[in-house]
């Protein structure tokens, strides 16, 4: 599973980091829309590194998508939500981490084949890649001003 999460992230990363400066196509909802589970990475600000188990569900409506990420282990919980709206490849909308009681918006664009967030609050920050095809899916956050400096996600739901 570990070569799936690191195989779903670099192409995640190449997916992201090769988008062309055209105007992507619109997002498809069945990309995202379902429930879908895997294994994530957290790595600790002291330099610790703790595997996750997750879950993140999507719905989406005309223009919005509504997104819920739980991952956990036996010490660590994420257990985040996101409400965003998507009007011609821009993103806009609000965050949400329970765990933490961290609230803030988000801002991006559609990218080919995913997401391109930036997360924004009171002491805090993220970015936030996510790259997907029909049936994987590979998140990438990088938050600023918690106790975690990276976590990588994995994920399948065929």
């Amino acid at each position: 599973m570990k070569r799936f999460i690191r195989a779903c992230f670099a192409a995640g990363v190449i997916a992201l980091s090769s988008a062309s400066g055209t105007t992507p196509a619109p997002l498809p909802s069945q990309m995202f829309d379902g429930y879908w589970t895997g294994l994530g990475k957290v790595t600790l600000a002291g330099g610790g590194v703790e595997q996750l188990k997750c879950v993140v569900t999507y719905k989406s409506t005309s223009g919005t998508m509504r997104q819920s990420l739980r991952c956990a282990n036996a010490g660590q919980t994420i257990n985040a939500s996101a409400e965003l709206v998507i009007k011609d490849g821009v993103v806009s909308g609000s965050w949400e981490e329970k765990t933490y009681a961290a609230v803030g918006s988000i801002s991006g664009r559609v990218v080919d084949h995913g997401l391109k967030l930036t997360i924004s609050g009171s002491g805090f920050s993220a970015t936030m890649d996510v790259a997907a095809t029909q049936c994987e899916q590979a998140i990438s956050i990088i938050p600023v001003g918690f106790s975690m400096t990276e976590i990588t996600i994995g994920l399948k739901k065929c």
